[in-house]
This record gives structure tokens, C-alpha cells and sequence, in this order.
């Protein structure tokens, strides 16, 4: 085989061992053979046929160090290597690779998922997405200002039930079904009356629909279900309706009370939206994609620390236990006072008096520093190298690729007339 001149050789049946490919599969592989000079001619990069020609061998796709993976993908496009070959050898080379969403097959659908999952696909895709970045903010921004002093509602005013948790008497059991209705749509009408409630309302709405829509239009229920984002939006919207049905249900003393600390607890899930901007915001996703990959030099740099915090909280205990007015009780008590310590931290609430607890406390920062100098990097240099390789993304670059054109078949009297003239 000639590449660009330079002659590569090895056995027919060393190609045959992967038929699926240009090389491998001979019907294809005829069209670039040269009659002339008894061999095929590929006018292609030299250096990258020879990371090909090593697979074929050997089963491993290694590339050459002085091959950008640019233009080593692309000359596994060009030769058909397989989807599979190629995406190994980016994960290998710590480039990240989403993984192929399935297209709805339905038109309607189709359109629909292309406009909620995929932002570049159109304008009004776009703007979509413009709206749902804008609703992310407006719902965390709601859910920071409400907790002003001067806007702050307790959530005993928001469920309209202050008077039964101050009333001791409870409530006539005996009231008409249409008596309750009324109560409570007087209860939903307090609760709007909150323009953070009506806030909340409106952002709720759009998450709502922008699931439910996705949900509907989604080729896979179940992988759909399983995604960590789509768990996210649910729980981002979950929090609304069960204050709903807080609302209306907390008509007793007990009811209430119970309604406040279930309250109390989804005010946190409803911290989860601000994880919604992964969606919209690529650099989130890398980051989420750079702490696993990085889990091993981030288990080691955990383990390093809680060595650390044990040896030192310890060393701090001693030498600081008859110290009058010590900070220093017990070990556990300690344990604070290490890790702020160790990275570098130093709140101040707790320190050293004696010389010795002093000293401890020397080797206590020099240890953070050392452990964080060695492992960190590893972290921010996977991070670098991921973000580098998503803007220049050489994996959207091979699907950019158009596929080689077959040459038509030559007719008899060409190939005849091309003889003569020989």
C-alpha cells in the first residue's frame, strides 16, 4: 500500500480481520488500486496510517505521538474504522463524549425534542432556551430575596394556618363538603396574594411544561427517567405542588404542625434549580464529567486529609490539653480545628496558645499545602484538557465529516478505450 509515498506492507488476511472497514473490505478497497505499479494508492496522512495499519495488527489503536488527534479521527473516518474504535480512542485521550441521544421517530415529536434538547438546531430553539436559562434566574433569584427581613413570610402565614397552630381548640369536624371547598380557595387566594408565591408560580409552570413536553416527546421513557438532569427538573418542581396540597390538607392542629416541617425540609430540594444550568451552561457538565473521571486522585487527596486531620488533631490535643481556658477538649472537638488548618482556612475561632500546640500547627499547614500542591493539579489539569477539547470538539468534527463519494462503475468501452491507449 502507497500513502502519499510511502509503502506500507502486510497480509490480505491481517485486513480481513475487521471486514467493516475500507481496508478490510475488498469491493471497497479495489477502487484504489493503482494496475500500473501493483498496489493501492491512498493519498492520505502518512503518519496516522501507521496508528491504522498497528490496529489491523495488533487489535489496538494507539495514536502516534506526533499526530494531533484531530487528524488522526479523521483519518479513522476516512477509513471507516467504526464509531466504537474512534470514541475509545477519545475517551482514552481524556476527551469527552456525550453519549448519543436516540431521535424521536415521530415528526411532531421530533420537532418538539429538537426545540427543548436542542438549542443550536433552530432559532426558536434558541429562544427557548433563552427562557429557560431566564426562568432558572428569576426562581433562584426569588428564592434568595424572599429571605430578606423585609420581605420575609413565615411558612405558617404562606399555608394561612398561624391561627390553628395558636388556637388550642380544634376545628368543628362536622363542616359541609361545600363549606370546605370554599375554605380552601380562600386558603389558595391568601397564598397568592405572596407575589413571591406568584413568582414561584410562574417559573414552576414553564419547568413544568418544559418537562412534561421533553417527556412526551422523548424516544426512550426509561432512559429518559434515569437521566440525572431530567431527576433534577423533577425535583426542582416537586417542592410547588406539595406546598399545594399542603395548603389545602393542613386544616387540623396536627395537620399543620406536620405541614410546617415538611415545608421546612423541601425549601432545601428547592436549592436543586440552581443544578438546572447544567443544562444550558457546558463548562457545569465538564465539570461534573471532571470530578468522576478524576475520582481516584480525589479519593487519595480525602484519604491524605483525614490522615492528616486525625494525626494532627491529636498532636494538638496533647500539647494543648493543660493549657488553661484550651480550645482543645477532646480529639473529635479537634478535628475542626485540623481541617481548617490543613487547607489553609484559619477561621480563628480556635488556635494554639503554647509553644508546642503552636508547632503542631506549623506542620499541620505545610502538610495541607504539600497534599494540595501534589493532587490538585491533577484535577485542574483534566479539567483544562476537557474544556480545550470540547471547543475545538474533535468528535462533532468527525460527525461533520461527509462521507467519501463512490466512483460510479466505469463502462466496457471505457475501460477498453483506456487500455488501447496504454
Amino acid at each position: 500500500m502507497n500513502v502519499s509515498g510511502m509503502h506500507f506492507f502486510t497480509h490480505e488476511n491481517i485486513l480481513s480481520r475487521y471486514p467493516d472497514t475500507l481496508l478490510g473490505d475488498a469491493s471497497r478497497r479495489k477502487k484504489f488500486y493503482c494496475k500500473d505499479y501493483d498496489e493501492y494508492f491512498f493519498d492520505r496522512h502518512r503518519p496516522s496510517f501507521e496508528g491504522i495499519l498497528f490496529y489491523y495488527q495488533t487489535g489496538i489503536m494507539k495514536r502516534p505521538r506526533n499526530v494531533p488527534v484531530e487528524i488522526f479521527v479523521m483519518e479513522l473516518k476516512y477509513f471507516d474504522m467504526g464509531d466504537s474504535v474512534i470514541k475509545d480512542l477519545l475517551k482514552n485521550e481524556g476527551c469527552y463524549v456525550p453519549d448519543e441521544d436516540l431521535e424521536p421517530e415521530n415528526r411532531i415529536k421530533r420537532i418538539i425534542w429538537d426545540l427543548f434538547e436542542q438549542p443550536e438546531s433552530s432559532a426558536c430553539a434558541r429562544i427557548v432556551a433563552v427562557l429557560s436559562f431566564l426562568f432558572i434566574l428569576i426562581s433562584v433569584a426569588e428564592t434568595c430575596v424572599e429571605t430578606l427581613p423585609q420581605f420575609r413570610t413565615t411558612d405558617a402565614d404562606l399555608l394561612n394556618i398561624s391561627d390553628l397552630l395558636t388556637n388550642t381548640t380544634e376545628p368543628p369536624t362536622n363542616t359541609t363538603a361545600s363549606k370546605s371547598l370554599e375554605e380552601t380557595i380562600s386558603q389558595l387566594q391568601s397564598a397568592f396574594q405572596n407575589p413571591f408565591f406568584c413568582v414561584e408560580t410562574a417559573c414552576v409552570v414553564w419547568f413544568t411544561l418544559e418537562l412534561v413536553m421533553r417527556f412526551y416527546a422523548c424516544p426512550s421513557k426509561a432512559a429518559f427517567a434515569k437521566k440525572l438532569l431530567n431527576i433534577i427538573d423533577f425535583a426542582a418542581i416537586l417542592p410547588f405542588f406539595v406546598t399545594l396540597v399542603l395548603i389545602v390538607f393542613a386544616t387540623s392542629r396536627e395537620r399543620a404542625a406536620l405541614s410546617l416541617v415538611v415545608l421546612r425540609i423541601l425549601r432545601l430540594v428547592r436549592v436543586l434549580r440552581i443544578l438546572k444550568l447544567s443544562r444550558h451552561v457546558k463548562a457545569m457538565r465538564l465539570l461534573a464529567v471532571t470530578v468522576y473521571e478524576s475520582r481516584h486522585a480525589l479519593g487519595s487527596l480525602f484519604l491524605f486529609l483525614m490522615i492528616g486531620v486525625v494525626t494532627f488533631a491529636t498532636g494538638i490535643y496533647v500539647t494543648e490539653e493543660y493549657v488553661p481556658e484550651t480550645f482543645f477538649t477532646s480529639i473529635p472537638d479537634s478535628f475542626w480545628w485540623a481541617i481548617i488548618t490543613m487547607t489553609t482556612v484559619g477561621y480563628g475561632d480556635t488556635y494554639p496558645q503554647g509553644g508546642a500546640g503552636k508547632l503542631v500547627a506549623v506542620f499541620s499547614f505545610f502538610f495541607g499545602i504539600l497534599i494540595m500542591a501534589m493532587l490538585m493539579p491533577i484535577f485542574v489539569d483534566k479539567f483544562n484538557a476537557m474544556y480545550v477539547y470540547e471547543m475545538t470538539n474533535p468528535y462533532r468534527a468527525i460527525n461533520d465529516l461527509k462521507p467519501e463519494p463512490e466512483d460510479p462503475p466505469e463502462s466496457t468501452e471505457k475501460i477498453e478505450q483506456r487500455e488501447t491507449s496504454l
